[in-house]
Formats: structure tokens, C-alpha cells, sequence
């Protein structure tokens, strides 16, 4: 157990306060809405930071994870591939932002709704983890967790989302 925990203490040393710092100021600065997507474990993440943003900070967020009947209704009469490209399809403009939280940055519904949000003209910004994937490559901003490890990555993941909406908190 110790061995996790010097896992997740060293990779938040690794992250960089202006990346962190750049984001906040996207997210505070968006004439539009918060859009936060992932997979699996970061489907959670996503769904604590858009409360997060929208309780703690005041700042208009929604989670594309959290409306189960429009995921199972869209992968259903498409695929489950466009559960989120659908989503961005009908809720995402301009003037908006979409958050990608993924592990691998390599999921296809994941690359999907960024290909869509750019076809879109929306800010992008990625939570990842690993490499960056193919997802880096659609991101304005992005802050990469390099770590195998999905554990590790996805709680660093959740103490960057932590850190924006307090840092948001005290800037309102």
C-alpha cells in the first residue's frame, strides 16, 4: 500500500501548476458550458467534477456520463462508440468547452466526441493519462498523468479536478 501511495505522491509532484493554472483560467473564462466525459473510471470523475464545478464553483457544468437513458438510447439505435459524439452533436457549440478524462486517451467514443467538438469549434481540454494517446493531439490544453498504473492516474486525475474547482471557488 505504501508503494501506491509514493506512486500517486510522485506523480502529482510531476504536474505543472501553470498547466493547472492555464485550465482553471479556460474553465473560468468559457462564455458557454462545461462538458466533462470518460470512461469507466473517469465516468466518475467526470460526473464529480461537473458538481463540483456547478455546486462548489458556480460555474455552468454538465457530464455527458451522467444521463444514463441518452447513452443506452444513442448506443442502442447507433452505437455505443457515438454514446458521447451524439451527445456533442446535440449540446456542444462554440462557445463551449469539453473536459476529456481518459486513462489511455485512446478509447473511440472518447476520440469520437473530440473530433466532433473540434468540428464544432469547441475548446478542448484532456485529463490524461499514459502517453495522451490520440486524444492529446485534439486538446487546447491538457495535463498528462505519465503512469501505466489506472489507478494511480485516475486519483491523480481527481486531485487536479479538486485543485480547479478550488482554485475557481476562491477566484468567484
Amino acid at each position: 500500500m505504501d508503494n501506491y501511495f509514493s506512486k500517486v505522491i510522485n506523480k502529482l509532484k510531476e504536474l505543472n501548476s501553470e498547466e493547472i493554472q492555464s485550465i482553471s483560467n479556460l474553465i473560468k473564462n468559457c462564455k458557454g458550458i462545461i462538458y466533462i466525459v470518460g470512461n469507466g473510471g473517469s465516468a466518475t470523475t467526470a460526473n464529480h467534477f461537473a458538481v463540483d464545478l456547478s455546486k462548489g464553483a458556480g460555474i455552468k457544468a454538465i457530464s455527458l456520463c451522467a444521463n444514463s437513458g441518452l447513452i443506452t438510447a444513442i448506443s442502442n439505435d447507433y452505437n455505443f462508440i457515438d454514446s458521447y459524439s451524439e451527445q456533442v452533436k446535440l449540446f456542444i457549440n462554440e462557445k463551449d468547452i469539453l473536459i476529456v478524462i481518459s486513462v489511455s486517451g485512446d478509447s473511440l467514443n472518447i476520440i469520437r466526441a473530440v473530433i466532433e467538438a473540434k468540428r464544432k469549434k469547441a475548446k478542448i481540454i484532456g485529463l490524461l493519462g499514459k502517453d495522451g494517446g490520440t486524444v492529446k493531439h485534439y486538446c487546447d490544453d491538457r495535463i498528462i498523468v505519465e503512469c501505466d498504473n489506472y489507478g494511480v492516474v485516475e486519483d491523480c486525475h481527481l486531485i487536479v479536478a479538486h485543485n480547479i474547482a478550488g482554485r475557481l471557488r476562491n477566484e468567484n
